[in-house]
């Protein structure tokens, strides 16, 4: 069975790859730079999806606490990355520093986390070792079907 840490760590990162890629539009992206109100809805997506994939642990320890805060670091990271991204300074630059805060946040919250949570895990057997696998090849060929369609059309 997995460490409950990583367990938590890598649903997190699920719910931020959701987040970031498939429930995130390019209107979406537009209102952002427009309007803090963008920024709010696009953490509550990530919250949701939090919620979503923790459901059944929702009842243990302070998993509601944990997916408030990081939806919460979601909008503050958010907001810093579109300031500084208004203020032309370099996107690559500005990017990568904003993943690897929300990377730094979900290890943060998996690291105490795993020890509030503990014995939950075994409430549901199987869940973490073959949800997230199922979840993670969903992933891929939602991010990946235009390129799925492109082959089976034969298009180069």
């Amino acid at each position: 069975m997995w460490n409950r840490g990583l367990f938590l760590f890598f649903y997190f990162l699920f719910a931020h790859l959701m987040s970031e890629f498939v429930f995130h539009s390019g209107k979406l992206w537009e209102w952002e730079k427009k309007s803090s109100w963008g920024i709010i809805l696009h953490s509550a997506i990530f919250g949701i999806l939090c919620v979503i994939l923790f459901f059944p642990f929702l009842n243990k320890g302070l998993m509601w606490w944990y997916i408030i805060f990081l939806s919460f670091m979601h909008f503050v990271i958010d907001f810093f990355k579109v300031s500084l991204l208004r203020g032309k300074k370099d996107a690559d630059a500005v990017m990568v520093l904003g993943e690897s805060n929300h990377i730094f946040w979900f290890g943060f919250v998996s690291f105490f986390g795993a020890r509030e949570i503990r014995g939950s895990w075994m409430s549901i057997r199987g869940y973490d070792s073959y949800v997230f696998p199922l979840l993670m090849c969903l992933l891929i060929v939602f991010l990946t079907r235009k390129e799925i369609k492109r082959q089976f059309k034969g298009e180069k």
